[in-house]
């Protein structure tokens, strides 16, 4: 709407132009930093992605980010861009920053798109930053960085992102390494419980049962005659160093023993000799 009135030769305030004789503010979106600006071109559109609060703006610095853009200075100059995990999209007329959606990242800030994951591949949650972040879909594992079919036992592939180190066994199951998708299954189930499957291949057995399908006692444990391994009355080095005590006991008695019988065998000698 017209202000003032205004002609050719009146210099118009900053924030406005002079056209027509009226002297008439910039719009929302523009602004003008100079005076004596008679053109409606003398009022500068915001950088792209940015908009001003107010109509009348007279400096660059009143344009701000719409929502979902970061400002940024790029070259010297700002610049309004999608942050990392988020990708420029067009909603109706506009375009804005939307988060990538499930099976697609975007590792830097900037206006671009968001890049898809591999087929075989999805993200946990939208917004994804990284390709590290595609993991294989459902029903599939990693292995060395190729997505396999989860084995048809032993293993529980309900979830994503599953990989052959941490493959989440089932219970009387048994593997040799973290780096295999060879299964077993358990000669007893009781043995491999596979509570903690991910650490290494041990990690799968009940306590104080190791080896080839948890069938092996760990040290300081025997097998029963029917069941499991428990563990021992007393450690194996206990027993060790009390066997070894009364090795050395033994031995100090010997010694003592010997010693003696010596000194009794030189005074026998002696009374001899002196009797003589």
């Amino acid at each position: 709407a017209a202000v003032a009135q205004c002609d050719n030769s009146t210099l118009s305030p900053p924030f406005r132009r002079c056209t027509a004789g009226l002297t008439v503010p910039c719009n929302f979106g523009f602004y003008n930093p100079t005076r004596g600006a008679n053109l409606q071109t003398a009022c500068l559109r915001c950088p792209e992605n940015s908009m001003t609060n107010v109509s009348g703006a007279s400096s660059i610095s009143q344009c701000t980010c719409v929502d979902g853009f970061i400002a940024t200075v790029v070259s010297g100059s700002q610049s309004c861009q999608c942050e990392a995990g988020y990708g420029l999209a067009r909603t109706g007329s506009a375009e804005r920053c939307l988060a990538c959606i499930r099976g697609s990242y975007k590792p830097t800030r900037g206006n671009d798109r968001c890049t898809d994951c591999a087929s075989d591949r999805t993200t946990v949650h939208e917004g994804a930053t990284s390709l590290p972040a595609c993991v294989c879909k459902l029903g599939l594992f990693d292995h060395n960085g190729t997505c396999r079919s989860c084995p048809q036992l032993g293993v529980d592939c309900s979830a994503i992102g599953v990989k052959v180190e941490t493959f989440p066994l089932m219970e009387g199951y048994w593997r040799a390494t973290t780096t295999t998708d060879v299964l077993h299954q358990c000669y007893t189930r009781e043995f491999c419980p596979n509570t903690n499957a991910s650490s290494n291949a041990s990690a799968t057995c009940a306590e104080g049962h190791t080896g080839p399908f948890c069938e092996i006692c760990e040290r300081g444990y025997h097998r029963l005659t029917i069941g499991g391994c428990v563990i021992c009355q007393g450690s194996l080095s206990t027993a060790f160093i009390t066997i070894g005590g009364m090795v050395a006991a033994i031995l100090i008695l010997v010694v003592c023993r010997m010693r003696q019988a010596k000194r009794l065998q030189k005074t026998f000698v002696r009374g001899k000799i002196s009797q003589l």
